[in-house]
């Protein structure tokens, strides 16, 4: 089987990478839920050959039966998904001691870490592994998410294996095969031919398992050892197949699964027990009740199934044989390995001892050259120490004439020192006008900034003057309306509001009036005594009229209203008359009826003319 056993590898990942490229010649099977049957029913190569007659189903022991009555079936699930994981840690852990790094061995079990064969789990995860790795590999379908998908993916195709090799048994005995089962156990990391022997060998039991599956001429030609006729020969491979399609029919279960053009080996296969063969008896004679062949025919049925399974018993036979011989030349090679790998490590340290001593005599050999250069250096800096003592002679020599030189450059330090000062003198007075403008110009900033708030005080005064405009415009109409409003309303009402108001106006007119002049009274006072008497003959008319608005308004006080009714306003008719309008000379409405209502309208409310001028009168009626 393919990875049964391991190689020995060192840590460092590309020492050893062609030989464990070349190791792997098999490419996974894929994630297939469709496993044959006969890989999940045989067991391992080292069972005994009596395990046939013992039955594989669980509840034939009455010791596992009952160990098996304590655990619930949720309970073997977990257990089954803890020996999972325990063995994708083994190889996790193998693949680490390979050399590989663990975000790659991560990837490769998320990608590649699925189960396809029942007969070695941990060799056969590890094979897939290797080759997802090395790129041997690419699966079909996407990467788990986790390694909780992973786990419960792998557990229910191997339940599902279990179950499909026995078709009577349930999940919950099929969880307690597997988990009573031997997954076999990963190759030691000190081998490293194991791929190579393993694979080889894995590849030949692959194709002696598909040999046995597909059935070709060499099968059928069992038939020609029986000593048939030609004729009878090709009448019998005609009427296999026909044999086959009318058993589907009339027993209702699929005989061959795999193929759709079925073969007389698959069907003998797949057949076992007398009941068949006496089944088939019985079919053959009331098909043809004159032919004298059928009993030869079950005759040849009974000789190739016997025949079958004593091929099938030495292929098995074979095939452990190829194991265990597969098995011992691993064994062989991984000896052989281990000798060549010591003579490699004998042949590193020598190269390692000679690198040692030649990096040994490199030193020394530099050393050598440090003490030549710090010789060179010492001579050099002897010529140097020469060279400056002869300098400083020198500059002795050149100190004494700088002194002699010093008395001239005082005379100059004195002109330059006259200049610097009116030059500093200079400097003074700009300065002092720089201040002087700095001044200005931050006093002409102060200014810019108070004209700037000014100018936005007087926003907000424009603002809120047009705001109180506005509220004013509205107090003016809501007045106007609740002036028209309380005309509606009942007189009592308004006669005292508005004698109040008069009251209060009278008062604050009066005061106002005395406090600027008493020659203004008395001469209106005359003015109105003149148009007075000029106007007599109006007044009567005006009487008349103001008589005929008012006379039925109140029946019981007519007598004193008509005497005193030309002296009362005809809009409120409480107040006397006070305004005379020009240049109609209408007398007909007091000063605040005609600040209330006529001001604004510009009209005589008696005869409509435009007023041009309106004059107060005081005391018409003392």
């Amino acid at each position: 089987m393919a990875g049964s056993k391991g190689g020995k590898h060192s840590k460092s990942k590309g020492k050893y990478k062609s030989k464990k490229s070349d190791a792997i010649n098999q490419e996974p099977e894929p994630l297939n839920s469709k496993i044959d049957s006969t890989k999940v029913s045989n067991e391992s190569p080292d069972e005994p050959k009596d395990s046939k007659d013992k039955s594989p189903h669980p509840n034939m022991n009455s010791s596992m039966t009952t160990s098996r009555s304590n655990y619930t079936e949720k309970e073997l699930e977990q257990f089954l998904l803890v020996k999972l994981e325990r063995s994708y840690l083994k190889a996790k852990g193998w693949l680490l001691e390979l050399g590989y790094g663990l975000a790659e061995i991560d990837r490769a079990i998320l990608n590649a870490g699925y189960i396809s064969s029942l007969m070695d789990l941990e060799n056969n995860l590890l094979t897939n592994l290797l080759s997802f790795i090395e790129g041997k590999f690419k699966p079909k379908r996407g990467a788990f998410k986790d390694m909780g998908q992973l786990y419960k993916t792998v557990l229910g195709i191997l339940v599902f294996c279990t179950m499909q090799a026995h078709p009577n048994m349930q999940r919950f005995d099929a969880m307690w095969i597997l988990l009573a089962r031997n997954w076999g156990s990963l190759p030691p990391t000190a081998m490293t031919s194991h791929l190579q022997s393993g694979s080889h060998g894995s590849s030949s039991g692959i194709k002696n398992e598909n040999a046995e599956k597909v059935p070709n001429e060499s099968n059928i030609g069992s038939l020609k050892r029986a000593s048939l006729k030609p004729a009878l020969v090709s009448r019998l491979r005609q009427n296999v197949p026909i044999l086959t399609a009318s058993l589907q029919r009339e027993i209702g279960t699929p005989i061959i699964k795999e193929k759709a053009n079925p073969n007389a080996d698959d069907f003998f296969a797949s057949q076992e027990g007398s009941s068949y063969i006496a089944y088939l008896r019985t079919w053959l004679e009331s098909d043809s009740d004159d032919d004298s062949t059928t009993p030869e025919l079950v005759d040849l049925v009974e000789t190739v199934s016997n025949l079958y399974e004593e091929v099938k018993e030495q292929k098995e036979w074979a095939r452990k044989k190829m194991i265990n011989s597969a098995k011992r030349v691993s064994k062989d090679l991984l000896e052989l390995k281990m000798l060549r790998m010591g003579t490699q490590q004998l042949k590193s340290e020598k190269i390692y001892a000679e690198k040692s001593e030649a990096i040994s005599t490199l030193k020394i050999m530099q050393a050598e050259n440090c003490l030549r250069c710090a010789d060179c250096e010492v001579n050099h800096l002897t010529e140097v120490v020469r060279r400056l003592e002869t300098k400083n002679a020198a500059i002795r020599a050149d100190m004494e004439a700088f002194k002699l030189n010093a008395f001239e450059s005082e005379r100059d330090l004195k002109v330059v020192l006259k200049r610097e000062k009116k030059c500093m003198k200079k400097l003074a007075e700009i300065e002092k006008q720089k201040s002087i403008f700095q001044e200005q110009c931050e006093a002409e900033k102060q200014r810019v900034l108070q004209l700037e708030v000014e100018l936005l005080q007087a926003e907000k005064e424009v603002e809120e003057v047009e705001a109180k405009w506005s509220l004013a415009v509205v107090e003016k109409e809501q007045t106007f309306a609740l002036l028209a409003e309380q005309i509606k309303m009942a007189k009592i009402r308004k006669s005292n509001s508005i004698a109040d108001m008069l009251k209060l106006r009278q008062k604050i007119e009066i005061d106002s009036q005395l406090a600027r002049d008493d020659g203004w009274r008395l001469e209106d006072e005359l003015s109105s005594l003149r148009l007075a008497h000029q106007m007599s003959d109006l007044f009567q008319e005006d009487d008349i009229f103001l008589h005929r608005s008012l006379k039925g308004t109140s029946s019981e006080s007519s007598a004193p209203y008509e005497k005193i009714s030309h002296w009362n306003c005809m809009i409120c008719i409480d107040t006397e008359v006070d305004v005379v309008f020009l240049p109609c000379t209408h007398q007909v409405v007091c000063f605040s009826c005609y600040e209330g209502r006529c001001k604004m309208r510009g009209q005589c409310p008696y005869c409509g003319v435009q007023i041009e001028q309106s004059i107060r009168v005081y005391g018409l009626s003392s």
